[in-house]
């Protein structure tokens, strides 16, 4: 499938005010406008972020494959963690509202997680290592 590259990186604030929780707008390539909500941003919000984002993106594909015109479709994930880091688990709830019988609407949900290749990911182990470590001093002598 290819490698997913992101990026997460400071920027000049510009006089913009963060407030919580953080709302990320974005142009969803099938659904338009939709928002992803935080209330921090933390490696496990990222990882919750990463099953929201995958499940979501197949609820709204299998929808256009079956001539579903959405009305609103959400994916709410949660789970925490350990005091050493384990994972207590991850749960995640699909509402999907369209023009589709209930019966349609939640077979496209029950499709959508069993599709979820980062749902898959997660239920076996993955290797995770460090590539390179790049270091610039910004500090005068």
């Amino acid at each position: 499938m290819g490698d997913y590259a992101i990026i997460l990186e400071t920027v000049d604030r510009g006089g913009h005010e963060m407030s919580l929780p953080y709302v990320m707008r974005i142009d969803h390539h099938i659904a338009g406008p939709v928002e992803l909500h935080l209330d921090a941003l933390r490696g496990g919000h990222a990882l919750h972020a990463a099953v929201a984002v995958c499940v979501f993106n197949n609820v709204t594909r299998l929808a256009l494959e079956r001539g579903v015109a959405l009305q609103h479709a959400s994916v709410r994930v949660r789970g925490g963690f350990t005091d050493d880091g384990r994972s207590t688990g991850i749960t995640f709830d699909i509402d999907v509202q369209g023009n589709g019988s209930e019966a349609s609407l939640r077979k496209i949900g029950i499709d959508a997680a069993a599709d979820s290749t980062i749902v898959e990911a997660l239920r076996h182990p993955t290797e995770v290592m460090l590539g390179e470590t790049r270091a610039t001093s910004t500090a005068t002598r």
